[in-house]
């Protein structure tokens, strides 16, 4: 009775996850939830070839890559906010945290470089010159705690959430099986699927109010950190 029980608050958790996600305009987690409801829930059909070849094909593309890259720079805000405090500052290393910094740069425009069927260079520009930010504050203050850093790489990571929204909401929308089997499961969603498709709008609005640089500056320049870093 007890497995019971908790396989059947299991299936509830994993129907709301689902749910939230199809309703908030997140295809990825949606899928994740449709793929695990219909290999692990008993009584639940298994996909059909038609449903599950999309899913599949979503879970391997670059959406997935973006997302993966978010959870580093989720983790490289928790690095940057326990070195802020007071006590743990004299045990951070810096030049660490400052690698770390120029790690996730690379990895972030090499994605937004990536793609050859979608142009993201207006995107891929402005992940670029909130890096300049940054690596101009470390130039300036050798610290990379600043409420400067953090907002910066807050811009960045919004940029690339909007990319990976928008890439996982247009395969979802040119797989009408796949949709029709995610409304069926957790319900209509076409607020959600809008708010997706304004995603890389919605990169470009959020870059332009955190700009802190003029557009016009040389591409040359943006690509070079001013630490020196390749």
């Amino acid at each position: 009775q007890n497995l019971r029980g908790g396989a059947a608050r299991w299936q509830r958790k994993l129907l709301a996850r689902g749910a939230a996600g199809w309703r908030g305009g997140n295809a990825l987690a949606a899928c994740g939830a449709l793929l695990e409801a219909g290999l692990l829930i008993a009584d639940a059909p298994p996909p059909p070839a038609e449903v599950l070849a999309p899913v599949l094909r979503l879970l391997s593309s670059p959406a997935v890559s973006v997302a993966q890259l978010l959870r580093l720079g989720g983790a490289l805000r928790s690095v940057l906010e326990a070195c802020a405090v007071d006590e743990n500052r004299s045990k951070c290393s810096y030049g660490a945290v400052n690698v770390m910094l120029d790690a996730y740069r690379t990895n972030a425009l090499a994605l937004l470089s990536a793609d050859e069927c979608v142009n993201l260079e207006a995107c891929r520009r402005d992940v670029q010159e909130a890096f300049y930010v940054i690596f101009e504050v470390l130039q300036a203050t050798g610290e990379p705690t600043s409420g400067k850093v953090r907002e910066q790489l807050e811009l960045c990571d919004d940029i690339l959430v909007c990319v990976a929204t928008a890439a996982a909401a247009q395969l979802v929308d040119n797989a009408p099986e796949l949709v029709a089997a995610l409304d069926a499961l957790f319900g209509p969603a076409d607020a959600g699927r809008d708010v997706a498709k304004h995603s890389l709008t919605a990169a470009s609005a959020r870059a332009a109010e955190g700009r802190t640089l003029p557009p016009a500056r040389p591409t040359q320049e943006l690509g070079q950190s001013p630490t020196g870093y390749p």
